[in-house]
């Protein structure tokens, strides 16, 4: 079986724009922990995915930043993080179930931009990131016993990682590693995903990515799927990649909405869920889309078996022409498809209700003349006077 990717749907907006946070899944709900908005952030909101509704919960007791989250049943756990120049080591433990707080035994080193993978009732905290450097710290949390025992140390020092369990293992995507040579710092993005077995407490260095941090990843049909991230500080990842850690092999899928950092994604049932994150220039992002991979069967030719149409047909692409009249009289022409002008009108919506960014970015698409990867228009709110849209139907 293989997956084509369908186009992704927006959902309910996060109730706040995020970025930097911690999510954790619980049954068919999608917690979002604290965030970078400022440090002293420790909101809990909870998206149920069957409703569709967001709910906020009780704050987390220690704003942080810089956190990890592990869940064990119906409990969630947030590692480590740090406010100013204090770097925590503390474990405060939320209970889904009746909306409370408590607390766990404390890391044996404090530490944020670590990541936690968990296998049966063991907390796996790796890597993480102190007052000067990355470190290559390892340790094992017994949720039954409530100790603390240290494992073998990642190939490397790294932080801003990200840690996915598949088949009994952990597999560690991206990241930085940051160290102190000489009293100079060198520094490197991770450009391998790297295996973790506990029973024999053995690392493994697997396939090439290419050099990534603050992405996001999820596990969903047996494979990880990576998306957004930094390639550099100033260039996003804008396609969806995806790991097969059972072929060691890595796949390029269609782009995801508004390229972005330090967002999340989560995996419920059969969908993908892209929240949050900073994009390119700075803004942070309150929307909320899903995903639904689609299989189809393949021959041995690798073409699908008994496709809907022939396979040299292609649908009809419904299209619009969005004209934005702005206050100084100028008239803006653009040439989007129907999602990108259903999602211009639900921005539009939404800041006329006072909620959400100030400007809206578009692609430019068809008007990409010239030797430029991409082109963008930033729309601001206030300087629009009127829009039309003229649909039409563009048959390929």
């Amino acid at each position: 079986m293989t997956e084509k990717y369908e186009k992704w749907t927006r959902l309910l907006d996060m109730i706040e724009p995020n970025y930097a946070f911690e999510s954790a899944v619980v049954g068919n709900s999608i917690y979002v922990l604290g965030g970078a908005r400022n440090q002293e952030y420790n909101k809990n909101y909870s998206f149920d995915t069957i409703s569709q509704k967001w709910t906020q919960g009780l704050d987390i007791p220690t704003p942080r930043v810089g956190s990890c989250t592990a869940v064990i049943g119906n409990y969630i756990y947030v590692l480590g993080g740090y406010k100013g120049a204090n770097v925590y080591s503390s474990v405060d433990v939320y209970d889904t179930k009746t909306n409370t707080w408590g607390s766990a035994p404390d890391i044996p080193t404090p530490t944020c931009h670590a990541s936690a993978a968990v296998i049966n009732d063991t907390i796996y905290l790796i890597g993480g990131f102190d007052t000067d450097a990355a470190h290559s710290q390892h340790y094992a949390f017994d949720t039954l016993s409530k100790t603390w025992s240290v494992k073998k140390a990642p190939p490397i020092n790294i932080y801003a990682t990200e840690t996915e369990v598949f088949n009994g293992k952990i597999y560690l995507v991206g990241g930085q590693t940051k160290e102190v040579v000489q009293g100079h710092i060198r520094s490197d993005l991770n450009e391998y995903i790297y295996e973790y077995d506990p029973v024999l407490d053995r690392w493994n260095r697997k396939k090439f990515l290419g050099p990534l941090q603050n992405t996001s990843t999820a596990v969903l049909n047996n494979k990880i799927y990576i998306i957004g991230g930094r390639k550099n500080p100033s260039v996003i990842e804008p396609l969806t990649k995806v790991y097969d850690p059972i072929k060691d092999e890595i796949s390029v899928e269609k782009p995801y909405p508004f390229e972005r950092y330090d967002a999340r994604i989560a995996a419920v049932g059969d969908n993908l869920y892209l929240f949050g994150g900073l994009t390119p220039s700075g803004y942070a992002l309150e929307y909320l889309h899903a995903l639904t991979p689609v299989k189809t069967e393949e021959d041995k030719d690798g073409e699908p078996k008994n496709p809907e149409e022939p396979p040299n047909k292609q649908p009809a692409s419904n299209r619009a022409i969005l004209l934005v009249t702005m206050t100084t009289g100028l008239e803006k022409e653009f040439d989007l498809s129907m999602e990108e002008i259903k999602d211009f009108i639900r921005w539009y919506d939404q800041k006329s209700s006072g909620i959400g960014l100030s400007r809206y970015v578009i692609e430019k698409h068809y008007n990409n003349i010239g030797p430029f990867q991409n082109r963008r228009d930033h729309i601001v709110f206030g300087n629009i006077l009127t829009f039309n849209v003229n649909e039409y139907t563009l048959d390929k």
